[in-house]
């Protein structure tokens, strides 16, 4: 049916190869087509699969915190992985943890949640200053980047008083300065530091979420650093 042009599965898997993005392959002409060949096909789709998608996450914005990511292995040291089970999917296990570090990770927190990128980490100039900078200390030149409410800002207090809590927590773990003070490149670093570590992601998934909870009452309400404790935790 294929070599007649008679639409049939075989020509309906072909067309979707040929339409995966940022694939070139197809299927082997049928003369040729074997289970060599068709594991052949399988491996280069894998590999252009795994190059395309790795390039995206390389050049967005939203996506700092995947870029470079290396997997924390069971034993032996961490590795780039393009596409895995991802160590925080089975070492968080409250959901609603879960969630939060997930959305954050793959950009989905920018820009409701968090006026500015995890990438953007210099000084804001004059044309961003109005929607890109932090809400919470209206620094001219500081950016509202994830990284800065999470582990910068001082701003609200409720915030503040959990990060000191949390970063007393994981200094155990992962040596930190001794001021407990971070430039915006040193936050970006610990943040994926915190991430992507066994020992601490369970920690840094639940100071996330709490964090995030806060920061939305806060931002929803009047600016002035009051929060609703009762507020939905599982959003």
């Amino acid at each position: 049916m294929r070599a007649s042009g008679i639409p049939c599965w075989l020509s309906d898997l072909d067309w979707v190869i040929q339409h995966l993005p940022g694939c070139s392959l197809s299927l082997p002409p049928l003369p040729i087509i074997s289970e060599e060949s068709i594991l052949a096909l399988i491996k280069s789709i894998t590999a252009e699969t795994n190059s395309r998608l790795q390039t995206e996450i390389d050049y967005s914005n939203r996506l700092a915190l995947l870029q470079h990511r290396l997997e924390p292995q069971k034993t032996g040291p961490n590795k780039l992985i393009t596409r895995t089970l991802r160590h925080y999917l089975t070492h968080v296990y409250k959901s609603h943890h879960r969630l939060s570090l997930t959305r954050l990770l793959c950009g989905d927190m920018v820009p409701i949640t968090f006026h500015s990128s995890p990438a953007r980490i210099h000084s804001l100039n004059l044309d961003e200053n109005h929607s890109k900078r932090c809400r919470a200390c209206l620094s001219p030149l500081q950016p509202e980047s994830p990284q800065h409410v999470l582990l910068q800002c001082t701003a609200n207090a409720a915030i503040t008083t959990l990060r000191n809590e949390f970063l007393v927590d994981v200094a155990v773990f992962i040596p930190l300065p001794t001021t407990r003070t971070f430039t915006n490149v040193e936050s970006l670093y610990y943040l994926k530091a915190f991430i992507f570590n066994w020992s601490t992601v369970r920690r840094v998934a639940r100071f996330i979420h709490e964090v995030v909870v806060i920061w939305k009452a806060f931002t929803h309400q009047e600016l002035d650093g009051s929060y609703d404790e009762s507020s939905n935790e599982n959003d």
